[in-house]
């Protein structure tokens, strides 16, 4: 959580340039990918977009954020709709 944590630091400061503000955000959007946080990472990826659309990196990050955040939810559904499934009785033929 350190890491997070300076980047929580960097953006406080309020940096008036949006290339600064894009990377840090990025870059704690990658720290979040890793730690699993993927709802912070989708959010912290869709940040740097707003600052800096125009960089690769910032694309590249938000754009694993997104498909991991939306693999862990499609994977969290197939489980909870599976599970659902089997507890519902069959209906009589």
């Amino acid at each position: 959580m350190q890491a997070i944590d300076q980047y929580d630091k960097g953006l406080d400061v309020q940096c008036s340039d949006a290339g600064v503000n894009s990377i840090l955000c990025a870059n704690r959007a990658h720290v979040n990918l890793l730690l699993g946080n993927f709802r912070n990472a989708y959010h912290d990826g869709l940040a740097a977009l707003r600052h800096n659309d125009q960089n690769i990196k910032v694309r590249c990050v938000a754009l694993r954020c997104a498909a991991v955040r939306y693999a862990a939810l499609c994977s969290a559904g197939m489980h909870s709709s599976s599970s659902g499934l089997c507890a519902v009785p069959h209906a009589p033929a």
